[in-house]
């Protein structure tokens, strides 16, 4: 089994991006700059994963994930931003158990009645998806643990982002104190392009859970 290099070039200019957006993050926290160079990372990220993988539901994870960003970047409570995200782990999800494509329509047609389903009886759908979110990127963790050291550190920060930005969603309505609100936005970031970049490196085919390697022995 062969992982992805990262290659140079993209190393190379990933780091720009990060430090730069770190860098004037602290200056500008709110800038449609930052928020530009937030969102080049990612797509630096699609555009990898899409000349050296081979794997389409990584590809298609990647493509949910510019997507759930640019909703998020144009209103930071998104609920489509949020309904993206859960898209995204479940398709990272099947691809880590190397499940049925199937099962893809059969989670995304469930999230959307859950959300229905919270406005029917006016509940904020954040709650809800939230820890659906929370449930299914936990489990790819374990599951990535097993199978890939790259994918684990890269869901591992996946993880240290939403907790994050979990803090910033409660400061924002009051639960927490709002001085945490900019100080979890900023270094929600901060874990968060490594993350993908980390994520898009994934092997081309994972190993097999220690079980299923024992049982086939």
């Amino acid at each position: 089994m062969k992982n992805l290099p990262i290659r140079q070039p993209y190393f190379i200019i990933w780091t720009i991006l990060y430090l730069c957006f770190l860098l004037l993050g602290l200056i500008l926290p709110n800038s449609l700059a930052v928020t530009f160079l937030r969102l080049a990372g990612i797509f630096l990220c699609v555009l990898y994963v899409f000349i050296y993988s081979q794997n389409l539901l990584l590809k298609f994870a990647f493509m949910l994930t510019l997507l759930a960003d640019v909703f998020l970047a144009i209103n930071s409570v998104s609920i489509a931003g949020v309904i993206t995200f859960c898209f995204v782990q479940f398709t990272h999800f099947i691809r880590l158990k190397n499940s049925s494509y199937k099962l893809l329509v059969i989670f995304y047609i469930g999230i959307l009645l859950v959300f229905v389903f919270s406005i029917l009886w006016n509940i904020d759908a954040h709650y809800p998806l939230a820890a659906i979110y929370c449930t299914t990127l936990v489990t790819n963790i374990f599951l990535a643990k097993k199978r890939d050291t790259i994918s684990f550190l890269g869901f591992l920060l996946f993880l240290c982002c939403d907790i994050l930005v979990a803090v910033s969603f409660l400061a924002s309505v009051g639960v927490l104190h709002h001085a945490l609100h900019p100080i979890a936005d900023y270094l929600a970031w901060a874990f968060y392009l490594p993350s993908q970049v980390l994520i898009a490196n994934t092997p081309e085919k994972l190993a097999r859970s220690t079980k299923k390697v024992a049982k086939a022995r």
